[in-house]
């Protein structure tokens, strides 16, 4: 195996936690996986998630956000991308590799492509930073709309902002460049940013995309 070789196991319970060897104990279906770490005061004893071990001897856990969440492998369905959930009696299915949020809340994949044509100067710009250009035109759109909570209420587009001030700041960019052409947009009550209309979701229900301030 290459170091960039992994195994993810899924529904993984964070059993035990030894601050003076610095070791984690993980249980999953094929029993305890024991992993080192220097950061235990991070974790929790009762946490579960997805864990993400890697050929070098690192790994990675990512904590589910509704403690209740499993995978459901037998409603993955390679057609269409996506990989089954369930949440007690409630079973979703999501885009592949896509772990719900709260109550097993994903926002639904819901875009189409734009070609444009880049300037020069605007791919230099990007090469100096190190940033694709792709990267650089979504990480923008993100904070224009304030996609936010990303961990809690993921999206399937994969779209999310980089932070509060960077959403303060695109939304007043926007605004002041083509707010005069705008038709009027509801807001937020209390929010500087632009309100969006609603969404759905992928249990089948509705919830109101207008970013939340932090």
């Amino acid at each position: 195996m290459t170091a960039s070789t992994q195994l993810v196991l899924y529904d993984v319970e964070l059993v035990d936690i030894d601050p003076v060897r610095n070791m984690l104990l993980f249980q999953a279906d094929d029993g305890l996986i024991a992993a080192h770490s220097t950061r235990c005061s991070l974790w929790q004893v009762g946490a579960i998630g997805s864990l993400r071990l890697h050929a070098n001897g690192t790994f990675f856990f990512h904590v589910y956000p509704d403690p209740r969440l499993r995978r459901a492998a037998d409603l993955d369905d390679e057609a269409t991308n996506t990989w089954g959930w369930r949440i007690d009696s409630l079973y979703i299915r999501v885009k592949a590799r896509i772990t719900p949020g709260i109550n097993g809340l994903v926002i639904k994949q819901v875009v189409r492509p734009v070609m444009i044509d880049v300037p020069r100067e605007f791919l230099d710009l990007c090469e100096a930073y190190h940033v694709p250009p792709a990267e650089a035109l979504r990480g923008f759109i993100a904070d224009l709309c304030a996609f936010q909570s990303f961990y809690l209420c993921p999206r399937e587009d994969g779209y999310t902002s980089h932070g509060s001030d960077e959403r303060r700041l695109a939304s007043d960019y926007w605004k002041r460049v083509y707010e005069p052409r705008a038709e009027p947009l509801p807001r937020a009550s209390g929010s500087q940013f632009i309100s969006w209309p609603r969404i759905p979701f992928r249990d089948g229900s509705d919830q109101e995309s207008a970013p939340v301030l932090i």
